[in-house]
């Protein structure tokens, strides 16, 4: 009874890992998808900022009146789809290029924000392949699992049903639709009602977020250093490793958990393995993950030096290097942002001292 008890509970944890990870990745593939049908759907054009809506109601938000021309020469002036509580780029005068609908005007999104959107859609689905990738590895295929997972359909189906149905009997009737445009139309009207910024707020704003911004290009100068150091090091440590161990096959004896601050626990696998001269080496990777990687009892490639077997790593195969990458190019990007904010910020300063505006202050 217990034994049964145990497994059912065994199997629910492995759907819900699948659930879980299903679910995460498929929001990131819905943003995804949605990116990809607007890149399809909408065409690009050179636009200029000609104006800034304020928004005051919970945050200061800026929403930019965006000015363009489409194939046919005809001029369009419309409020962008999003807003931003960063006033760099979104003000009167500045050059951008959006997307738009060539039948629908009313509504065009920034490229940069087009872009935003497919880098959250690639975060969210990629943090959801852990999940499926432990639910997957540890889930077995007997009776009890199928139970549970008829269950579980079960369940899901009927929530995802009494969700869906009412929108589909909606749609057939047109309501739906009918209602999803006077939404987008009260919604977009809303915005468009919001009190324009003047120059001297938006002047004002845009000196404020500058002054933070030069402020902080030392934090980003050294932790972009910092990364790119570290990142290198890391990166050639592991090339080095890699090129000079040799492989092996290891099992899973179990898994160590080490207590983090937050509220679950990393989990490092404990591998044995055979050497090429008959040694049994035990060793505990260096990676922990939550929820674990490996189940106890798993097959697992590994590297090891041999001349000295302790040192030793499963093969993860292009994660062995690809995050110790990740890292030093993380570094380097913000060394780069650093760079930039810092040539505009002496662009600036020079700009005001040629006019003879050096030490003074927008609107005094």
């Amino acid at each position: 009874m217990f034994k049964l008890i145990f497994d059912a509970i065994l199997a629910y944890m492995q759907l819900m890992y699948l659930v879980a990870g299903g679910m995460c990745s498929g929001i990131g593939l819905l943003i995804v998808g949605y990116a990809t049908y607007v890149r399809l759907h909408e065409h690009v054009y050179a636009a200029e900022v000609v104006g800034v809506h304020k928004d005051d109601e919970k945050q200061t938000m800026f929403w930019p009146v965006i000015a363009y021309v489409d194939e046919k020469g005809q001029r369009h002036e419309a409020l962008a789809n999003s807003g931003s509580s960063l006033i760099g780029g979104r003000t009167p005068g500045a050059k951008t290029m959006i997307l738009a609908d060539p039948t629908s005007p009313a509504s065009p999104m920034l490229m940069r924000d087009w872009w935003f959107l497919v880098a959250i859609g690639a975060v969210i689905v990629a943090m959801g392949y852990p999940f499926i990738h432990v639910g997957l590895k540890n889930l077995r295929f007997d009776w009890t699992t199928l139970a549970m997972a008829t269950a579980v359909c079960v369940y899901l189906s009927v929530r995802i049903f009494r969700f869906v149905h009412p929108i589909l009997d909606a749609r057939k009737s047109g309501d739906w639709r009918n209602a999803q445009l006077a939404y987008m139309r009260d919604k977009q009207q809303k915005r468009a009602d919001l009190p324009l910024a003047s120059d001297v707020e938006i002047a004002t704003v845009k000196a404020q977020q500058t002054k933070w911004f030069i402020s902080e290009l030392p934090v980003l100068a050294v932790a972009g250093l910092a990364l790119l150091i570290g990142g290198s090091i890391w990166l050639d440590r592991d090339l080095t490793f890699l090129s000079r161990s040799v492989a092996g096959e290891g099992r899973v004896i179990r898994n160590d958990v080490s207590p983090s601050s937050g509220s679950s626990s990393s989990y490092h696998a404990v591998v044995l393995f055979t050497d090429r001269i008959g040694r049994r080496i035990e060793f505990r990777d260096s990676v922990g993950t939550s929820p674990p990687w490996y189940a106890t009892g798993d097959t697992v490639k590994v590297f090891y030096l041999p001349n000295d077997p302790g040192r030793s790593m499963i093969d993860r195969g292009v994660w062995n290097w690809l995050v110790a990458l990740l890292t030093a190019l993380g570094g380097a990007v913000l060394l780069a942002v650093s760079a930039h904010g810092y040539r505009l910020y002496r662009l600036r300063r020079s700009s005001m001292k040629s006019n003879g505006l050096e030490g003074t202050t927008v609107g005094a």
